[in-house]
């Protein structure tokens, strides 16, 4: 039996696919951390701007830029349907982590949805320093990809809050 840490509490997150998830949601002092922040983070993104980023990873790798057979339609499904919901950041980055395993394209299906993923986060990052930037980059690069799991991204996460309330950085909003 897992024990909890104290401050947190199981929330369902939401349906992606054909199961639901669950992950821990962290009190955080009446700061809301980053990964619970509710947005339409779809909306400025559309399905194409998916297609294009993957057509760019195989242009540059002289590979053919080409859809799955399996996955492409699901995929494209599963964002379309969520570009106009209210989306905590931590779902955004669920439903990517589910078109990775989807394998929407023939090829770079991790590298087009970690980059897209990426792109999710880049204005918050802005406030904090360049090393800790590029970790929070990076782990949620890992997590869509599947290397990480997600406590290990709400644990850096955490981290940040952090320095976003002790460090001087302004959280982002």
């Amino acid at each position: 039996m897992r024990r909890r840490r104290s401050g947190f509490r199981p929330v369902a997150i939401g349906g992606f696919g054909n199961r639901r998830i669950a992950l821990d949601e962290r009190a955080s002092d009446g700061v809301e951390i980053v990964l619970n922040i509710e947005r339409k983070w779809l909306e400025a993104v559309p399905w194409q701007t998916v297609v294009n980023t993957n057509q760019g990873l195989c242009e540059k790798d002289s590979q053919p830029h080409a859809p799955s057979a399996k996955g492409y339609d699901a995929a494209r499904k599963l964002w379309e349907e969520a570009a106009p919901r209210d989306l905590r950041l931590r779902q955004v980055l669920e439903m990517c982590r589910e078109i990775h395993k989807l394998a929407p394209f023939q090829f770079f299906n991790g590298n087009t949805v970690a980059a897209v993923a990426k792109t999710f986060v880049e204005d918050m990052l802005q406030s904090l320093p360049p090393v800790q930037a590029q970790i929070a980059r990076s782990t949620v690069s890992h997590y869509v990809v599947g290397v990480i799991k997600p406590r290990e991204l709400e644990d850096v996460f955490a981290a940040f809050d952090g320095l976003w309330r002790h460090g001087g950085a302004a959280p982002p909003k």
